[in-house]
């Protein structure tokens, strides 16, 4: 698999491609909801990509790792109860496993992801769980206009 793949966040510009994106059996997604107008999203999709390209390289981890502007996609927003931005989801088989509101430097994200467990194993036997609860808002996430 190429690193180049990588390299980039994709955009999700539809419902159907945001279902495909977190419904991949064995591959976790992390998805940032974000804004064209969020100067704090545009600095962690850079960490996300950079960490997603380490993650690849140093132990084989393959997350699918997009972005969904909620101004051009409010219902997949509605759909997930995102309120702020950036907010950061892990999805596992549909569901979402964690959640994280507000901006997060490279060393709280890589925390984060490693909490999440998804290097475990069993991910691609794992049977699909149901949500866990979200983390409270912190400081630098934005309001939803």
């Amino acid at each position: 698999m190429s690193l180049k793949r990588h390299q980039r966040i994709r955009e999700i510009t539809d419902a159907t491609s945001f279902s495909e994106v977190i419904n991949q059996p064995g591959r976790p997604a992390v998805v940032l909801f974000d804004a064209v107008w969020c100067s704090p999203a545009r600095r962690i999709e850079e960490r996300l990509s950079g960490l997603s390209r380490a993650l690849l390289r140093e132990g084989g981890l393959d997350l699918n790792v997009a972005r969904v502007d909620v101004d051009r996609l409010p219902e997949v927003a509605l759909r997930f109860a995102i309120h702020a931005v950036p907010t950061l989801a892990i999805f596992r088989f549909g569901q979402v496993a964690a959640m994280r509101l507000g901006e997060v430097d490279e060393r709280d994200l890589r925390q984060w992801l490693d909490n999440a467990g998804l290097d475990s194993p069993d991910l691609e036997t794992a049977t699909p769980s149901g949500p866990s609860s979200a983390s409270p808002q912190e400081p630098g996430s934005h309001p939803r206009a």
